[in-house]
């Protein structure tokens, strides 16, 4: 057997052969111990660790979640990976914080990200791990334990129990404790499974009990995607009546804000919260206060917010569709008049059929009309009327037929039928209206009441002709006598002079553009948006074309927003639109009216397509145009 070699034994090697001599043994023993200490100390070099606080909260209060990387040198790539926050809400963050502290001599680099986090629900949560690789070394944070508590309900109404409810928030937890129980705003939802096309309305509801809250406040309204959204109400002031309830409480109570959300498609379907900023007058935050503390009024900053509400929406039962189902989902009924029951063969016949009720009156189907023989359909009309109310969605949708008579005679228009879900008794219904009666006497014939071309045109003029103005040849003042105008030199001197203008004109256009690109696109946004709606909507036959109709004309609208304000449109979000359009003076409804309109039609790629045929591309084209009438203004 051969001798081993001593590298083949790290540092036991060092002691093979070495037993007989202490002197060397002893130096290859402080070696391995030196060897072994700047091992140690080029591991420890880097320290790694994830830290909560508080670790246990209630639902919607706010936490801190941290990320410290400790290094004794300097190191500008390190970036740990977001760790998998297990069903929390990310409120902001990351934000990254660096700090060099030198003690002793001895100096640390410090660097730190963190993340303000909330939970909506009760329960336990775990924060995953977050990977930091550096120097060729990985580093893994421990998984995070996180306790989301029941709130208590002791000093809260019966009533209210078993709610979600969160209390009002603010950056000192003692506070927090304070305002428990005592301020929250309550949301309410109407169904929470609707069918598509039925209405929902939410409402939300301040509860104070003994808290003084400052003057200025201000909403965060919420979003959702997939629906119509329409504001029903909307608070002015803080101000509200005062309740006592069964445990002995009084609580003032205020309705801030109550909207309408109409599913258009089925599924799950995701309401973001509702909230509320405002000031606790009264109570003084333990940092020291800064100039920023007044923003909101006197006192502690607070934030009340509202838990997301899930729906889900059910489509409309096929199980005992009829075959003339025409889409439409509300409790509508039906009417039917005619402008005159006894006309003549060359007059013209208004029929108009309303739809009344609760419902989405928007997104109304119109009838299909069997004229028979007797009529033929010479134009059409659809005009809605809303009635407002803060309770529900509800208006009329008339739907205007002009009918011409095809015969004289007795005639009768056949009765209409109309078939609706209802989906508040979860049943179709169909909607039967009588039979129209005409009388409709013989026409004349517009040939007899042409007048004789030999008859001078300053005699009277009799019968449809009466009234009209005839254009005589240009005389030459020199012979009197009838002569081209494209002869006369006058004709070209006035034609070439205005060409010359032209060319003037676009030559001063194009310096100003050389010189102010931002100010030449604002000036040309308005030509550029009337070019792209003008063909929008011609010729348009089916459902798919009619919802890539849509979507160019929500993109024509975004494109317009965007170059008016010198913005970028591919970024353009629902708040910057809502935003920049407040700042030119637009009142709140119009502008609301504009982003459910744009909302309205991005939604069509996804509706059925009975929702899509009910779609009025026009008239939404003209009130989108007239809307936006006033930025250009």
């Amino acid at each position: 057997m051969s001798p081993a070699d001593p590298s083949e034994f790290g540092c036991g090697g060092l002691f093979l052969g070495c037993q007989k001599d202490p002197k060397t043994m002893f130096i290859r023993l402080t070696y391995c111990l030196i060897i072994l200490g700047l091992g140690s100390i080029a591991q420890a070099d880097l320290s790694f660790r994830a830290m909560i606080e508080p670790a246990q909260v209630f639902p919607g209060e706010r936490m801190s979640y941290r990320l410290d990387i400790v290094s004794s040198s300097r190191q500008s790539s390190l970036n740990p990976s977001d760790p998998d926050f297990g069903g929390l809400t990310i409120l902001s963050g990351p934000t990254a914080a660096t700090q060099i502290i030198n003690r002793n001599g001895r100096v640390r680099f410090y660097q730190s990200f963190e993340w303000i986090l909330s939970a909506s629900e009760p329960g336990r949560y775990v924060i995953g791990p977050s990977v930091l690789e550096s120097n060729g070394g990985t580093y893994r944070t421990e998984k995070t334990n996180l306790v989301v508590k029941p709130q208590s309900e002791d000093g809260l109404p019966r009533e209210l129990r078993g709610e979600n409810l969160i209390f009002g928030q603010t950056g000192d937890h003692a506070e927090n404790r304070r305002l428990r129980n005592r301020l929250f705003i309550r949301p309410q939802v109407s169904n929470e499974s609707p069918f598509v096309g039925e209405p929902v309305v939410l409402t939300y509801t301040l509860y104070i009990d003994g808290i003084t809250l400052g003057d200025r406040a201000e909403f965060m309204f919420p979003e959702v995607g997939g629906a119509l959204n329409k504001q029903l109400y909307q608070a002015q002031s803080l101000e509200g009546d005062e309740f006592m309830y069964d445990n002995g409480k009084t609580f003032k109570v205020i309705t801030l804000y109550r909207h309408v959300v109409t599913p258009t498609r089925p599924g799950d379907l995701r309401v973001t919260g509702f909230g509320l900023r405002t000031s606790v007058v009264g109570s003084q935050p333990r940092r020291t206060r800064s100039m920023f503390d007044n923003l909101f009024g006197r006192g502690v900053r607070v934030e009340l917010p509202t838990p997301p509400i899930n729906l889900s929406v059910k489509p409309v039962p096929h199980v005992g569709m009829p075959d003339k189902f025409t889409g439409t989902v509300g409790d509508f009924t039906l009417s039917v008049g005619v402008d005159r029951n006894d006309a003549g063969l060359d007059d013209l016949v208004t029929m108009k059929v309303q739809l009344s009720g609760r419902g989405a009156i928007d997104l109304a189907n119109p009838p299909t009309l069997d004229l028979g023989e007797h009529f033929s359909l010479a134009g059409e009309s659809v005009d809605v009327r809303r009635v407002e109310s803060v309770d529900d969605l509800r208006g009329h949708k008339i739907f205007e037929y002009i009918l011409r008579p095809n015969r004289p005679g007795r005639l009768e228009l056949p009765a209409l039928s109309y078939i609706l879900f209802d989906p508040y008794t979860a049943g179709f219904r169909t909607l039967k209206s009588d039979p129209l009666q005409f009388n409709i006497a013989p026409g004349r014939d517009p040939l007899l009441d042409i007048p004789d071309p030999s008859v001078s045109h300053d005699a009277a003029i009799r019968g449809p002709l009466a009234g009209q103005v005839y254009l005589r040849p240009m005389l030459d003042l020199r012979t009197g006598r009838s002569g081209t105008i494209v002869n006369r030199p006058l004709f070209w001197i006035f034609h070439l002079a205005a060409i010359g203008m032209l060319v003037v004109g676009w030559r001063i256009d194009n310096r100003r553009s050389k010189r102010d690109p931002e100010r030449e696109r604002r000036r040309k946004a308005w030509r550029q948006f009337e070019k792209r709606v003008q063909h929008i909507g011609k010729g348009v036959s089916g459902p798919n074309n009619l919802s890539n109709a849509a979507g160019d004309l929500e993109s024509a609208v975004r494109n317009f927003i965007a170059d008016h304000f010198n913005l970028a449109a591919d970024g353009l979000t629902r708040p910057m639109i809502e935003g920049r359009l407040f700042e030119s003076s637009m009142g709140f409804d119009q502008v609301n009216r504009l982003c459910e309109l744009m909302d309205r039609c991005i939604s069509l790629k996804y509706a059925p397509q009975s929702m899509v045929r009910s779609f009025d591309l026009q008239e939404c084209r003209r009130e989108m145009t007239s809307i936006l009438r006033e930025v250009k203004s």
